[in-house]
This record gives structure tokens, C-alpha cells and sequence, in this order.
């Protein structure tokens, strides 16, 4: 192209059209149509992929052991939820009703951020555990020395054998490109760092509970 404007500068027609015709058969020959017509998916698809790393990048940081220990503050479980629900909205709307059954329960001393992370996957995990149309229902409760939250969905349930590894690092059960296997492993350790534990009830067919339990102050 450089050439070809110094030629038409030049007034040099004849080398003008041996350029044209050069420019010509390069463009056959790299398919410049199909890039041109193509670039838009294949930005697309790397965006989608480099959120789909970052994502895997930032799950994986929750396993490693961090010097400073992340902000704790006294916050409550409900408005935890409440704050990540328009996050995961689009992905519930079109497969479950959902319900919120929520108790005056105490505050606790926890990471919002963190928190909030926990209830992006487990919503998420329920709904994709949905066929076709279902519920999932929000319960706040406060248990012993705990606040417990349900994530109570009424999918296709866990296996008994699946209930053994749902906390393994990269296991997943849904296709390549739709899973990282990480979301219930990094959310059982986030708990865990908070001293609190989940707990999963499963049946196939009939849906799936996980109840997360977190310490009172």
C-alpha cells in the first residue's frame, strides 16, 4: 500500500497496477474476506476466553496462603444475597422462580466479597441444575452458634457418586467450555476461612440443598 500511494504520487500508472494486481493475489491467498468478515467473532471469543482465565486466575488465588489476611467486618448474611442477586439474575430468571425466606439473624464478622462470591455460585450451580423450568429458595436461619443460608433448588440432584468429589478442585459434570471446576471447591475454602463449613443434601432427581454455616460474632 506504501508502494502503490508513492506510485500514484509519482503518476507512475503501469507500476500502479502491477501494486493493484500484487495487493490483489495477497488478498486471495490470506483470505483477507473471511478475516475481515470473521474479526468481530474471533475478538469475541478471546474476550469471552481471557474473562474465562481471569475468572480461573482469581479462583485460584483463594487457594493460595496470603500473608494479610482479607478485610473482615461485621456484615449481614442477607444483604450479602441481596447484593449479588442482580448479578445472577439473567442466569435465574429464565429457569426457576425464586423465593427468599429470610430470618432476623445476627451479624457476623466475614468478607462481603468473599461472601458474595460463595452465593454467586451456589445460586448459579442451582439453576444450571435445572432442566427446563424449577424453584430455587433462599433460607436464613440462625442454627446453635451459626447463621445458616440454604440454597435449595429443585433440579436433577447430585449422584451418590458425583456427592464424593462436588468440593474437588476442576471437577465438573458440565461440558468442556461451560465449567472450570472450581466454584464449589474455592467456595467450600472461603467458608472454611470464615470457620465455617457446608453442607450438602442430594437426592437424583429431586433436587439438591447446600447449606452454608457461618459463626456468630
Amino acid at each position: 500500500i506504501d508502494n502503490l500511494k508513492r506510485q500514484i504520487e509519482d503518476g507512475d500508472i503501469e507500476k500502479a497496477r502491477l501494486t493493484m494486481a500484487e495487493l490483489k493475489k495477497f488478498e486471495e491467498e490470506i483470505n483477507l474476506d473471511y478475516i475481515m468478515n470473521d474479526v468481530n467473532t474471533l475478538l469475541e471469543h478471546s474476550s469471552r476466553g481471557l474473562e474465562r482465565i481471569r475468572k480461573i486466575v482469581m479462583d485460584l488465588r483463594t487457594f493460595a496462603r496470603e500473608e494479610n489476611a482479607e478485610t473482615m467486618e461485621l456484615v449481614k448474611v442477607e444483604e450479602v444475597i441481596d447484593s449479588i442477586l442482580s448479578i445472577v439474575q439473567s442466569e435465574i430468571k429464565c429457569k426457576a422462580e425464586l423465593s427468599k425466606e429470610y430470618a432476623d439473624t445476627p451479624f457476623i464478622k466475614g468478607n462481603a466479597q468473599r461472601l458474595g462470591q460463595v452465593f454467586i455460585n451456589l445460586l448459579v450451580n442451582a439453576s444450571q441444575a435445572i432442566e427446563e423450568k424449577g424453584k430455587i429458595t433462599i433460607k436464613t436461619y440462625r442454627q446453635d452458634k451459626f447463621v445458616c443460608i440454604d440454597v435449595v433448588d429443585t433440579g436433577q440432584g447430585i449422584s451418590p457418586e458425583n456427592m464424593k468429589k462436588i468440593f474437588d478442585p476442576f471437577f465438573t459434570t458440565k461440558p468442556v467450555g461451560q465449567g472450570t471446576g472450581l466454584g464449589l471447591s474455592v467456595s467450600y475454602e472461603i467458608v472454611k476461612k470464615h470457620g465455617g463449613e457446608i453442607k450438602v443434601r442430594s437426592k437424583a432427581g429431586e433436587g439438591t440443598t447446600f447449606t452454608v454455616m457461618l459463626p456468630t460474632t
